[in-house]
């Protein structure tokens, strides 16, 4: 079972550097959305702040954060393994920082191929379902701003888990909503020329 458990943990391990090295690839590509200041204002990944651009040096802090945490499960699982003896079940409290890699980048952006959003990218044929869930005094988010309320949380269904964002002006909702729409009415015509 040890044994099981460890290649488990080193598979994750495995899964999330193959995730941040995607994200690299994908934050050095032109976004489609956003493009100005104006646009960058218009999105909010948690309530408070602005989304930024999707460059390296505007999330330096971030990705170091999140290449040191993946250096430091390596290690902790592989000190784990070869030196220390512990049981399977304390691995789990090793892995407790993974649960927050999401919030670490205050990013999201349309790519041509599909959306950065946190320390994720979701390809367009991952995605399932969107709406606009309108942010009202029954909303988690209504209260944290002027700018938030009135807005709206784009809640996008994922094969996996579903991502969001808060979008603060009607222009940007229907600006995605045109994005959204147009690639998944391109990916259903290319499902139906393949089948």
């Amino acid at each position: 079972m040890k044994v099981f458990m460890t290649l488990f943990f080193f598979l994750l391990i495995g899964l999330y550097a193959f995730k941040f090295l995607q994200l690299l690839v994908k934050m050095k590509q032109k976004p489609v959305l956003p493009l100005t200041n104006e646009e960058l204002q218009d999105i909010r990944k948690n309530p408070q702040t602005p989304v930024e651009f999707p460059t390296f040096s505007n999330h330096k802090t971030g990705l170091i954060i999140y290449a040191l945490l993946l250096v430091y499960l390596s290690v902790m699982v592989w000190m784990g393994v070869f030196y220390w003896d512990i049981e399977w079940a304390l691995y789990l409290c090793i892995f407790l920082p993974l649960i927050h890699t999401n919030n670490l980048l205050n990013l999201f952006a349309v790519l041509d191929d599909g959306l950065l959003c946190g320390t994720r990218f979701v390809h367009w044929k991952s995605i399932k379902s969107f709406q606009f869930i309108p942010i009202d005094q029954n909303h988690k988010f209504y209260g944290y701003g002027k700018e938030v309320n009135g807005g709206y949380e784009l809640k996008i269904q994922t094969k996996f888990l579903p991502v969001s964002c808060i979008v603060t002006s009607d222009s940007m909702k229907e600006k995605l909503t045109v994005i959204m729409e147009d690639r998944s009415t391109q990916i259903e015509r290319d499902l139906n020329h393949t089948i």
